[in-house]
């Protein structure tokens, strides 16, 4: 996820007519332009072997600090562990079936957005929403599934 492009380049007198792309690092773009000029005044070169089309174009993860990018893989489990302790509970009564249904739903519209998400706080809250789908899905579907199994057999699954 935090892979980022070896080779850069950026544009020298941004300008018409006047304007080249010239080779330039990571240190240079921070100090210089920042991620919201990405594409427009610098560019990874994509023929590098190296080159790796991931979040960090997307997301513009480029001059971001190492607790921002960090925080967004920790916020799905920061809401696994929190959506733990009250989603069994609740499938207990209001039934597995429902429960299991309302998270499948959430979790396929939490991906969808975080599929078309370009900002990376926009995309730290989807991961937490997704995060609270997990309990949902692994844990109330497990039951859920096991009450269609015979309870002789239910050894075999678990």
């Amino acid at each position: 996820m935090e892979r980022e492009p070896n080779t850069f380049e950026c544009l020298q007198n941004p300008s018409p007519g006047k304007s080249y792309w010239h080779s330039c690092s990571k240190t240079q773009i921070c100090n210089k332009y920042g991620p919201e000029h990405f594409g427009t005044h610098f560019r990874p070169i994509k023929s590098d072997p190296e080159y790796l089309d991931n979040w960090v174009e997307k997301l513009n993860l480029l001059c971001e600090t190492h607790s921002n990018i960090g925080f967004l893989g920790s916020s799905y489990f920061i809401g696994m562990i929190m959506a733990t302790t009250f989603v069994p509970p609740i499938s207990d009564i209001y039934g597995r079936k429902s429960i299991y249904c309302t998270t499948m739903f959430f979790s396929v519209i939490c991906q969808y957005m975080l599929i078309t998400s370009d900002n990376l706080y926009t995309s730290t809250v989807w991961m937490f929403v997704l995060g609270l789908t997990w309990p949902g899905k692994r844990v109330t579907g497990l039951n859920y599934a096991l009450e269609f199994i015979p309870v002789k057999m239910q050894g075999v699954y678990v």
